[in-house]
């Protein structure tokens, strides 16, 4: 009996101890599970919240790089017209019988005849003029040039440069990346300095006869856009502004008693030939709507690589060339030496 006793006794007790354990166990599985589930919702919220940054972050970087893109179509736009403001501060004129002064003749700015040029007032205003020019008119190209220069290996990769400054070099080649800020510094100097220079004069034409033409050759030479339509409709309209500033030269130096030039005939012409750029605008459009908008593009990398083809194949010959002549002298030499 006793041991019958203590067997159940024993065996009683081992029920209640894994009863015990198995309520110890359950309990610090539920502590688990709880802990697991906090750090899982821990973890979901902090990818929420880091998803959440990473997309104002983008959403900020979208923002500063459109601003800097509208600010880079304004300083286009504004450009030509800040030159020409900056450099009226020196054009100035003579006024003849007048006495002011005792003088029979006085210099006056051409925009303000209350304001007597190179003297008090005009004097403070040539400086803040000349200032402008250098921190302005030579600053921002140059600024947005060493923006350009320093990421010139990744303009098209990063996407950051490319939606900021996209529309400075997207249309060139990438040899010519900088060609848009030429062709600023260009508008520049036609409607900037080259009115302030000899106003009214022929050498004011003529400057800006070179200034063009030298513009024309550069396009003509360099081909710097993407398409070669786009190559040819820039060199036609250089040419046409070359030719409109070399007649009103030609007009300019005629002599007024006895004109060489009818005035009529050079409007007629004039006006034809500033309907060029209209008239291949159009055909290029009509191309590009027929033959896809690659059309230009695949017509320049085929003329690229045809020029580069020849040139090669002229290369080869020259070296053929030179073989040849090599073992006709060589022949001769032991010939000469086997007699």
């Amino acid at each position: 009996v006793v041991l019958a006793w203590f067997i159940a006794r024993m065996c009683g007790g081992g029920f209640s101890l894994d009863a015990k354990n198995a309520k110890k166990s359950e309990k610090a599985n539920n502590i688990y599970n709880v802990g697991k589930k906090k750090n899982d919702e821990d973890a979901a919220a902090e990818q929420k919240e880091k998803r959440r940054s990473e997309i104002a972050n983008i959403r900020a970087s979208f923002k500063n790089n459109t601003m800097k893109r509208y600010l880079v179509l304004i300083v286009q736009m504004l450009y030509p017209k800040l030159a020409t403001m900056t450099f009226l501060v020196f054009r100035c004129r003579d006024i003849a019988h007048v006495d002011v002064g005792g003088r029979a003749t006085v210099t006056v700015l051409d925009t303000d005849f209350s304001v007597t040029c190179h003297e008090g007032q005009h004097v403070a205003m040539t400086v803040i003029a000349a200032a402008a020019a250098a921190l302005y008119l030579a600053g921002i190209p140059m600024f947005l040039f060493l923006v350009l220069w320093r990421n010139r290996h990744k303009l098209n990769e990063d996407p950051h440069i490319y939606t900021s400054y996209g529309d400075l070099f997207r249309m060139y080649d990438m040899e010519w990346y900088y060609w848009e800020l030429l062709i600023i510094v260009m508008k520049g100097l036609i409607t900037g300095m080259m009115a302030a220079i000899a106003p009214g004069r022929p050498v004011q034409l003529l400057l800006g006869t070179l200034l063009a033409g030298g513009y024309m050759l550069s396009v003509l030479k360099a081909a710097p856009y993407k398409g070669i339509s786009e190559d040819w409709l820039g060199f036609i309209t250089s040419f046409v502004l070359t030719i409109t500033l070399l007649f009103g030269f030609a007009i300019a130096t005629d002599n007024v008693l006895s004109p060489n030039f009818d005035t009529d005939a050079v409007d007629v012409a004039l006006i034809l030939l500033n309907t060029l750029p209209f008239a291949y605008l159009l055909l290029t459009t009509f191309n590009l709507k027929k033959y896809g908008p690659n059309h230009g593009t695949e017509v320049h990398h085929a003329v690229e690589r045809a020029i580069n083809s020849g040139a090669m194949a002229r290369e080869e010959s020259s070296r053929n060339v030179m073989a040849r002549q090599s073992s006709r002298l060589s022949r001769r030499n032991t010939g000469g030496r086997g007699g």
